[in-house]
């Protein structure tokens, strides 16, 4: 039986072509461990690598995939994206083309009607993705696969996947030099929080999927045994559901208690409580989406908590020796530069070992897309796909114009001094 040349691509953004460690490509690299390994495979990690369009170009035409298959997470990969579309169809008629993640889910029309693009896959397509190949290698057409659009008018579900034990583990050695990445163990998939500014609920239609005990430890048994023993969680929330996360710690502590890792949790009711026996289990580094220090902003987040209630989750953290990130969102629509003041003031006394602060965007598939115009979120000329919460793009609210906003943004990265966790790496961030 023939094999197929498939290539597995994650775009560079043109703002930013430097190497960013913290990108692991988790969707990728899951596709790949589905396939039949009769199939020739190859990643390309144009975004975490940082390469430039002609790097890019050069493996491209190198490989000769008979399959592109284009991951898009972020808005800001779609110039370059384009770029590359545009080149392939040019030069490679031939080869089938498919895009799928965050961005193609959301803005599926848009990406079907780009140069030599046949297909998009919208939500989750590990477990139909073995079926698409085989068709493709068939001359059979794959249209009709959960989750596969091929017009642009057509209304196809997300689809997710239920049992994440189900799928064959992610083909890891696809990456060459993994040495280069931060080590990162996923959990499950998808968020419940529902933010008004993330995208991650509605792509995982508000349900998240955990993987067993048994399989997360397997893994970390696995970074352990190869010497990384510092490493961090990539979920959303890991404290999602509390009692999960008590019994994986319960594991890890009894079976790698060399194990030094990082997550990002919500705070929500219980955490604080919690936070000696993860440290037990090895937590060095917590990220928390604080997001603002005013009660109004909070409220209408509906973020559970209190300003006064994160100081002490941050001071009883970093007593502890748990290196703590708090993340900060500028440009809440209702807020002035008064209330934009006091969260950085808050932020900068917080005693978090590093603060981080970003932009409230408007992405396209956020329940704050939707309301922007009711909330009187302004755009103010910039393409959408320039769109970066952590800078400035032209966005304006009904109290602060853009210029303004930029003014505060750079004030408040100068009021922070961050300094690296100790001990383990920082949870990760949602766009």
């Amino acid at each position: 039986m023939d094999c197929m040349r498939i290539m597995l691509l994650v775009p560079p953004v043109r703002n930013r072509p430097r190497p960013d460690p913290e990108g692991w490509p988790f969707g990728p690299l899951s596709l790949a461990g589905q396939l039949d390994e009769r199939h020739d495979v190859a990643l390309l990690d144009g975004y975490s690598r940082g390469l430039s369009l002609n790097q890019v170009l050069d493996s491209i035409m190198r490989f000769q995939p008979e399959l592109l298959a284009v991951s898009i997470m972020f808005s800001n990969q779609m110039p370059r994206a384009r770029e590359i579309l545009t080149y392939m169809s040019s030069r490679q008629k031939n080869a089938h083309v498919c895009l799928g993640g965050v961005y193609p889910t959301f803005n599926t029309a848009q990406c079907l009607e780009l140069d030599g693009v046949d297909y998009v896959f919208r939500g989750e397509a590990d477990g139909v993705f073995p079926e698409f190949v085989e068709r493709l290698e068939a001359g059979d057409n794959p249209a009709g696969l959960a989750g596969l659009c091929t017009e642009p008018s057509e209304e196809t579900p997300i689809r997710i996947e239920e049992d994440l034990d189900a799928l064959e583990p992610p083909r890891h050695s696809l990456v060459h030099d993994a040495s280069f990445y931060s080590p990162k163990i996923l959990c499950g998939r998808g968020c419940a929080v529902g933010c008004i500014y993330c995208v991650a609920a509605a792509y995982c239609k508000g349900r998240v999927r955990r993987r067993s005990i048994v399989s997360v430890l397997t893994d970390v048994s696995r970074m352990v045994n190869a010497g990384r023993t510092k490493f961090s969680f990539a979920d959303d929330n890991l404290w999602h559901e509390p009692e999960y996360v008590r019994d994986l710690c319960r594991e890890i502590e009894r079976h790698c208690p060399t194990a030094r890792w990082g997550a990002s949790m919500h705070p929500s009711p219980g955490l604080l409580q919690f936070l000696p026996k993860a440290y037990a289990a090895g937590l060095r580094a917590l990220f928390l989406g604080v997001e603002s220090a005013n009660p109004q902003t909070l409220e209408k987040l509906r973020r559970g908590y209190s300003p006064e209630e994160i100081k002490q989750l941050v001071s009883t953290a970093e007593d502890l020796g748990i290196a703590v990130t708090g993340s900060f969102i500028l440009g809440f629509p209702w807020e002035n530069r008064s209330d934009t003041m006091n969260t950085i003031e808050f932020a900068a006394s917080l005693g978090a070992s590093r603060v981080d602060f970003h932009v409230l965007t408007p992405f396209r598939g956020t329940p704050l897309y939707r309301l922007r115009e009711k909330l009187g979120i302004r755009l103010t000329g910039e393409p959408e796909e320039n769109l970066d919460l952590d800078r400035v793009v032209g966005i304006e609210t009904p109290h602060l114009t853009a210029d303004e906003l930029e003014e505060l943004f750079l004030l408040a990265r100068k009021r922070v001094r961050n300094e690296a966790a100790p001990d383990g790496a920082h949870g990760t961030t949602c766009d």
